[in-house]
Parts: structure tokens; sequence; C-alpha cells
């Protein structure tokens, strides 16, 4: 490679890292700064996408299947399909079945918006407290 930055026929190409060194150390401290604020960045969020999936934010079939079998009147069934999972949207379902069965509907709704009210503050608390 020539002072250009092309590369010659035959010559053999650069490391792939090499550019990128020399790229940081002729930034000096403001382009090491950019690099170590965009690797935080990635942390967080990655961080926010496991913790999102901890929580079951896109495990939706299982809610499906269970809502499903229990509007074909089968309740005992849809609670087994929700019976091991501990994410989020299942234990809100499984809350929704109970009220729906145990209380009127107005009442049956209220609940539920009150445990949705309760898991999202447990929710957010659990990822505060685990940073």
């Amino acid at each position: 490679m020539d002072e250009s930055g092309i590369i010659e026929p035959g010559a053999a190409p650069a490391a792939p890292w090499a550019a990128a060194w020399d790229f940081l150390a002729l930034g000096g401290p403001a382009i090491w700064a950019i690099a170590a604020l965009s690797v935080l960045c990635l942390a967080v969020i990655l961080w926010k996408v496991w913790r999102l999936a901890r929580l079951g934010a896109w495990s939706r079939r299982r809610a499906r299947v269970a809502l499903t079998v229990l509007a074909a009147g089968r309740p005992a069934e849809a609670e087994a399909v929700l019976a091991k999972r501990e994410d989020a949207r299942s234990r809100l379902v499984r809350s929704a079945m109970a009220a729906r069965a145990a209380l009127p509907e107005p009442q049956a709704r209220e609940e539920v918006e009150r445990a949705a009210r309760a898991e999202l503050a447990v929710s957010a608390f659990s990822a505060l407290s685990s940073a």
C-alpha cells in the first residue's frame, strides 16, 4: 500500500484490524472516547434485549395456545399450558384466567389491570436492582 491508501496489485492486504487501529491512533482522545461510548452503548442495548427476552417480551405462542384452549372451554388444560412458565406474559394470562373464573367481568377487568400494573412495577424494579 502506498501513501495514498491504494493497495498495489500483488501486494498483501494489511491485517483487518490494522486500519481500525491506525484510525484510532491518528484520531486522538476524541476518537478513543467515541469508540468507548460506542462499545458501552452496544453493551447496554444487548443487556436490554437480554432482559426483555428473559421477561418473555417475545414469547407469545404459549399464551395464545392457552387462550385458544380456554376459549374452547377447557380451563384446566389452559392452566396446564402455562403452569411452568414464569415469564411476565404467562403470569398475566394466568391471573386473567383466574380473575375471569372468580369475578364478574367489570371486576375481572379491574383485577387484570391491577395485576398488569403490578407486573410492570416488579419488572421495572428487578431491572433496576440487577444493574
